[in-house]
């Protein structure tokens, strides 16, 4: 039986993606999240945001009570994020137009602050990622402050406690779908 144009065709477009996906280093696709954090952070202070909100930093205080966007819960629920910045109008928050692409980039911000507020400063060479948030981590320090769990025989680590708090409400979800 002949091989057909498109099989072959095929054929080789998975090899070349299988080679890709095997090549070390970063990806290309890698530096999109950091840019888009970066763009996120960039609006988030052109925006002026940090006038009611704070970004994991606790000792600050701000004139209006406005929610602390390092929260775990924020971290995790970027749909959320999305839908609050699309309709910010149906919010308290103060009129801010923003194009998709800013949401987009906000939301990948805001979703990143959390990581970012419970990573250790010095932390050197991190052999890890937090299951939930993807926080940088050290497995033995995760260990050693019981931030750690079991799921169908695979172990999972975090880099804070409550973290590892969302990660027991659903344990299953966490295991197939967090980093």
């Amino acid at each position: 039986m002949k091989n057909s144009p498109l099989i072959v065709f095929a054929a080789a477009c998975g090899i070349i993606l299988l080679a890709l996906a095997c090549r070390k280093g970063p990806s290309p696709e890698s530096a999109a999240p950091r840019q888009e954090i970066t763009l996120g952070e960039k609006i988030f202070v052109e925006k002026e945001c940090g006038k009611c909100h704070t970004a994991g930093d606790q000792s600050v205080e701000k004139e209006m009570k406005a929610p602390d966007l390092a929260s775990v819960f924020l971290a995790v629920d970027t749909v959320f994020i999305k839908s609050h910045l699309k309709f910010i109008e149906l919010s308290q928050m103060p009129p801010i137009e923003l194009k998709p692409d800013e949401i987009n980039a906000l939301t990948r911000y805001v979703a990143s602050l959390h990581a970012k507020a419970n990573t250790a400063p010095d932390l050197k060479n991190p052999d890890g990622k937090c299951s939930v948030c993807g926080a940088p981590l050290k497995i033995e320090s995760a260990k050693v402050a019981q931030l750690q769990a079991s799921q169908n025989d695979k172990a999972f680590y975090f880099e804070c406690p409550d973290c590892k708090r969302m990660f027991e409400m659903n344990p299953d979800w966490y295991a197939q779908q967090g980093y």
